[in-house]
């Protein structure tokens, strides 16, 4: 009699953990009807995730989500899952502005991204996270902002007219030599966190999106971060967006994007900016021996490609190393990457490379020191 009745409370509180789906682990399974994490629906137990709980969508989990939660989670696991997750913060200084993971995020599978912007020259969404562990996004995974940025025709970088593309890292290209040419580029170079600008009237598509990830430990990217202006212009492209990794240290074979859009026809928008900061002493880059790129584009003219800054521990701050990774054909009209533009600038490196046709200006009022 006792051994069936410790048989019924067994089964009775099995029963109950696997209607909960909890203790710690919120697993999303995406029932609710909409894609909101804040939904209770669209979890298994049908309980929202609370602070301190591990996140986990998997291959049983169904639907996109977009995270709308500002509540910090102790890990964060995507693995078999195939969806997209729209991280939904905000600049600025109030709201959901930073998705915080106090262990380990590992994205094995599966996509994250962010808002698309409003017609507003006002920028209001980007991808930020803080993750306390290390941070792991494989092979078969990406972070994917490609045109999230500055909407067609919107942006500090956006011409007014046709004639030229839009810049940010890098100057647009121009099809004079005349003034007004294309617009000065705008931004930190060591800590990018602007969205990219929208080309130009009905001829250019939207600048990519802002990626900004802090992580206590390790940042192994084998997949990869794309903040790539929209495809598809025939003129007067966006540029590509912007992003910031800080990380104890930076490796993998991945690819890290912000170019600027393809176009069909002829003056393409400017690359973009990304900044990799290594913390650990000792912590280079031998082992990251993926892509990093923030190209400008040639069709007819030539745009500008962008900047690439990294940092090591041994680097004073904000005065590491500055690339310039051309992308094969000079910039039109001497128009490149620019210490200054938009505002005047003092910029100190220890290291300054520059190759593959790029190029470097010091703007007016700016100055490059290497002292």
């Amino acid at each position: 009699m006792k051994a069936g009745v410790l048989r019924a409370g067994i089964g009775l509180v099995l029963a109950v953990a696997v209607q909960s789906g909890r203790s710690g682990e919120a697993v999303w399974d995406g029932g609710g009807g909409d894609n909101l994490a804040s939904t209770a629906a669209n979890w298994v137990g049908d309980a929202v995730p609370a602070a301190g709980d591990a996140v986990v969508l998997n291959a049983a989990s169904s639907g996109n989500m977009t995270w709308d939660l500002g509540i910090p989670v102790a890990s964060w696991l995507q693995d078999g899952y195939a969806g997209t997750v729209t991280v939904a913060t905000v600049y600025g200084a109030t709201g959901f502005t930073n998705l915080q993971i106090t262990g380990d995020c590992t994205l094995a599978s599966g996509c994250w991204t962010h808002q698309a912007q409003p017609n507003s020259n006002t920028a209001r969404y980007r991808l930020r996270a803080d993750v306390g562990g290390d941070f792991t996004l494989g092979a078969a995974a990406r972070i994917d902002v490609t045109g999230r940025g500055f909407p067609q025709g919107y942006g500090p970088g956006t011409p007014g007219t046709t004639g030229w593309g839009a810049s940010y890292g890098g100057r647009g290209s121009s099809t004079t030599p005349a003034t007004p040419r294309s617009l000065p580029c705008y931004g930190s170079i060591a800590a990018p966190s602007d969205l990219g600008s929208g080309g130009n009237g009905t001829y250019g598509k939207a600048g990519g999106g802002a990626v900004w990830l802090t992580v206590g430990g390790t940042l192994r990217l084998d997949g990869e971060i794309a903040a790539n202006a929209a495809p598809g212009s025939s003129y007067y492209s966006g540029t590509g967006g912007s992003v910031y990794c800080r990380a104890g240290a930076v490796q993998g074979a991945g690819a890290i994007r912000a170019n600027a859009g393809a176009v069909s026809a002829t003056t393409p928008g400017g690359g973009g900016r990304i900044a990799l900061v290594a913390t650990n002493a000792g912590a280079g880059w031998a082992g990251l021996t993926g892509t990093v790129e923030a190209n400008g584009y040639f069709k007819t003219y030539a745009s500008s490609s962008g900047t690439i800054y990294r940092e090591c521990a041994e680097d004073p701050s904000g005065a590491g190393e500055l690339l310039i990774r051309g992308h094969g054909q000079l910039p039109d009209y001497a128009l490149g990457a620019e210490i200054g533009g938009q505002a005047a600038a003092t910029c100190a490196f220890s290291r300054v490379i520059i190759e593959n046709a790029g190029v470097l200006a010091v703007g007016t009022g700016s100055r490059l020191d290497l002292s």
